[in-house]
């Protein structure tokens, strides 16, 4: 079924500083700026070493204070007071003050990608070196929520004042980490902070490593491979026939186990609503009919239990059927048939990332709209490009996994029209909906 068992060890004492870890990434990552680069779950990954976001989640999975000391709103909920840590310094020895964070937000809000995230932020305003005030547009109830995402990471101001690619190749931050190489397709590699700012509950500075290498392993059985075998410490993964095989591993006590059970990635087809032929709803429509859900999961080795029906879990309280039909064959290929009459054939791309399972999923879908009459033209592409062509709109249809927050406010740059033209768009289905934009 869809129920995972956490397996592991218990401690033997306390932890004890030294050593090192070589943990394994799904994906390379284009770069480690947080107001210009593309972060998928292996940008977040370094990102949390080297960085620190304003906020995070707790172990609740409520937003609270991380690098701010704390924020508050003013009544109408369109003004937040940031008051900042006390003694906090980057890795070059520059203060983590309310002018470094006001540039940090002004970065990322003149960037024409990670921009449309603060799009509602109108004024940052420096009242003291420990304190700002962020006025906003409209009314923003969640904003600590949405600067737990990479637009909330603060970069050192000689990062951001970095010409070329030491803006991106060269992160500066707070974090728990401080990069020492960087080779792309082969291994990150950070020293620890020695003035970190954080300890444990009793007191004992983080981190506890002296270092910590992240190495991108697409393959999610060769990733499992170099955990069994002992190449890398500590793995993640979304792919379920490694999932099933780590339980095995775990289950015969050879490897410790822990999965998320939080809100997390819904897979999907994500259409781009502004290219032909998608831009045609009845096209979108006639595909989602000849689509089988059922036998993706099957293909994919995914338990019926996970299939998702909206992007929110159903014990959340912003669960809701999205009431789509699928597996309707004949009325699909009706709809279908109706534009080919009109507009003439139909030929879709189709696009995913070098991942078995998620080529076995793509093949499959290309066999079940090639019944409906339609020409598909699967491709593969590394996840780094993969994002990028998604946001400059250079896809047609994508095997996409999105939507992990746990309130809607956090998914809302994904979903609003007013991020959804430009050459450069977070609404990456570029679909303007007058019902969200209400």
């Amino acid at each position: 079924g869809g129920k995972t068992t956490d397996v592991t060890i218990k401690a033997s004492g306390p932890p004890k500083s030294g050593g090192s870890i070589k943990f394994a990434l799904e994906a390379e990552t284009d770069g480690f700026n947080p107001a210009s680069n593309r972060w998928a779950i292996s940008g977040y990954m370094i990102g949390n070493a080297v960085f620190d976001p304003l906020s995070a989640y707790d172990a609740e999975g409520k937003w609270a204070p991380y690098l701010a000391k704390s924020f508050t709103p003013s009544a109408d909920f369109k003004t937040w007071t940031v008051d900042l840590r006390a003694g906090v310094n980057f890795s070059d020895g520059t203060p983590v003050d309310a002018a470094a964070v006001k540039l940090a937000l002004d970065t990322v809000k003149a960037n024409a990608l990670t921009g449309a995230a603060l799009a509602n932020m109108s004024t940052i305003t420096v009242i003291s070196p420990s304190q700002l005030t962020i006025a906003t547009t409209d009314p923003w109830a969640s904003l600590p929520a949405q600067l737990t995402t990479q637009v909330g990471f603060v970069a050192a101001p000689a990062q951001y004042k970095a010409e070329g690619a030491a803006a991106t190749r060269q992160p500066i931050g707070s974090g728990p980490f401080i990069q020492k190489e960087w080779v792309p397709d082969s291994r990150w590699v950070g020293t620890k902070n020695a003035n970190y700012w954080r300890s444990d509950d009793k007191g004992n500075k983080l981190p506890y490593l002296d270092s910590v290498e992240f190495r991108p392993i697409v393959d999610p059985q060769n990733r499992v491979n170099a955990l069994i075998s002992g190449d890398v410490q500590m793995i993640h993964t979304t792919d379920w026939p490694a999932i099933n095989r780590l339980q095995s591993e775990a289950a015969s006590g050879n490897i410790q186990f822990v999965a998320d059970n939080t809100e997390t990635e819904e897979s999907f087809l994500m259409f781009n609503t502004a290219k032909a032929p998608v831009d045609d709803v009845r096209v979108r429509q006639g595909l989602t009919l000849c689509t089988d859900p059922a036998a993706s999961l099957v293909v994919s080795e995914t338990p019926t239990e996970r299939l998702a029906t909206s992007q929110f879990t159903k014990d959340s309280p912003w669960y809701s059927d999205n009431g789509f039909t699928t597996n309707d064959v004949a009325k699909g290929k009706a709809l279908l048939d109706q534009v080919k009459a009109e507009k003439g054939p139909i030929t879709v791309s189709l696009g995913t990332t070098p991942v078995p399972a998620n080529t076995n999923t793509t093949a499959l879908i290309k066999q079940q709209w090639e019944a409906c009459g339609v020409t598909v033209n699967t491709t593969t592409t590394d996840q780094s490009k993969f994002v990028s062509d998604a946001v400059t709109g250079n896809y047609t249809v994508n095997l996409w996994r999105q939507f992990a927050a746990s309130d809607p406010d956090g998914d809302y740059v994904w979903w609003t029209g007013k991020n959804a033209s430009g050459p450069l768009t977070l609404n990456i289905a570029r679909l303007k909906d007058a019902q969200i934009d209400a």
